[in-house]
């Protein structure tokens, strides 16, 4: 009896530590996105830090909340994994790409247009010009994490983990590269400081995308599933049966956000 037990948990623990070990591991490296930005503006000085600092409290106040949405897609496809009806969750899959889109838009449009807001609480011209020029970069990157994270969604749903945890090794290395080259101006790229290392987050980003893209659809796993095979357009109804299910995941999370960060 007790060595049926153990066995029992040793299976189960087994399966939940491999699938979730290698994606906490992708979390941790998408962090480090974050991480490696704050270290570079360091590098070019407490002004630039400060502002830094204070573009990515409005980055991440706008951001973070989009997340719960996406999170409701990943729920959805995994409905559709679990029901075995692969084209419903190619057809979620896409949809959530759609909505992506559709908030990606009005956030970038806020973020472009926050340091007139910033002004008018008080902060310093001198400040809020200093992080406008990073988070007018920064907000480019918006769109690309959004379809990173539904993609990743969907390859974690179909149970590949593993998959996500080798493309994501390669994420910081990149970040690393272009916020160097961009930042100080190397191998032809102009210098253009702490823009760079906005829009090295972007680059990251896009890389992310195209690895998770071309893995769904060339690598033999997926071959059976085909999730970009066929083309779906926008569809309104599970647009709103997302939002319904990530509304809620979306308030949960903003309200950590303002309560444990001051924001």
């Amino acid at each position: 009896m007790i060595r049926e037990t153990l066995h029992y948990y040793r299976d189960n623990y087994g399966k939940t530590l491999t699938l979730a070990l290698p994606l906490v591991a992708t979390f941790w490296a998408q962090m480090g996105i974050e991480l490696i930005d704050a270290i570079m503006l360091g590098m070019l000085g407490k002004d630039a830090l400060a502002a830094g600092g204070l573009a990515i409290a409005v980055y991440l106040l706008m951001f973070i909340p989009c997340l719960g949405f996406v999170s409701a897609v990943g729920i959805f496809i995994a409905r559709c994994y679990g029901a075995r009806d692969y084209a419903k969750a190619a057809f979620t899959l896409q949809q959530g790409g759609w909505l992506c889109v559709t908030l990606a838009i009005p956030v970038m449009l806020v973020l472009w247009f926050a340091p007139m807001c910033l002004l008018a609480f008080g902060y310093q011209p001198t400040l809020v010009a200093h992080a406008t020029q990073y988070l007018h970069t920064l907000l480019f990157a918006v769109l690309p994490l959004l379809l990173g994270i539904t993609l990743r969604e969907y390859i974690a749903a179909f149970g590949y983990p593993k998959f996500l945890f080798y493309i994501s090794l390669f994420v910081l290395p990149i970040k690393v590269l272009f916020t160097y080259l961009l930042m100080y101006g190397h191998w032809g790229f102009p210098a253009m400081g702490a823009a760079g290392i906005g829009l090295a987050s972007s680059v990251s980003g896009w890389y992310l995308v195209i690895a998770f893209v071309l893995l769904i659809s060339v690598a033999r796993p997926f071959q059976h599933y085909r999730p970009l095979a066929k083309l779906y357009w926008p569809n309104w109804a599970m647009f709103k049966d997302i939002l319904c299910l990530g509304a809620p995941i979306s308030f949960t999370i903003a309200l950590d956000l303002v309560l444990f960060t001051g924001m």
